[in-house]
């Protein structure tokens, strides 16, 4: 059991040893949830990696949660290049997109419709993912 402990602890580190020490803080940062230190740590991996495909996904999830989208879409591309990120950049774009479509669709609906808020909710997912046709036929409609 105690070999098993010890494994895990090796592998953790051994995992931590393989990025810079810049990544880590920034892994570190979005953890104790301050997403602002955490960009500038990413900015800086960004920097002298730029074709570091997990600071630009961890950067494009930051982004969005700030309701910058079209950056967020930035970074999620570059991210997406490496197959290893893949299936999370699609699952990140998924939560964004489908978090504006909605927005939109409630903003659209009951009896004081704000049809100003919708088209603004329907226009975020497109940018968030421009292949989404729902967005697009709903952005047509308000």
């Amino acid at each position: 059991m105690k070999c098993v402990g010890w494994l895990a602890v090796l592998a953790a580190v051994a995992e931590l040893g393989c990025q810079s020490s810049t990544m880590t803080a920034a892994k570190l940062y979005i953890k104790q949830e301050q997403p602002q230190e955490a960009k500038k740590q990413l900015a800086l991996v960004l920097q002298t990696e730029p074709e570091n495909s997990e600071a630009h996904l961890l950067m494009g999830k930051l982004l969005g949660k700030e309701g910058r989208y079209g950056e967020m879409a930035e970074h999620l591309a570059h991210a997406e290049r490496n197959p290893k990120f893949q299936s999370e950049v699609e699952q990140t774009r998924r939560h964004f997109w489908a978090r504006e479509y909605n927005a939109g669709v409630v903003h659209a609906q009951g009896e004081a419709p704000s049809y100003v808020m919708a088209r603004h909710s329907f226009h975020n997912a497109t940018i968030i993912d421009e292949s989404a046709l729902d967005a697009w036929r709903n952005l047509a409609y308000v």
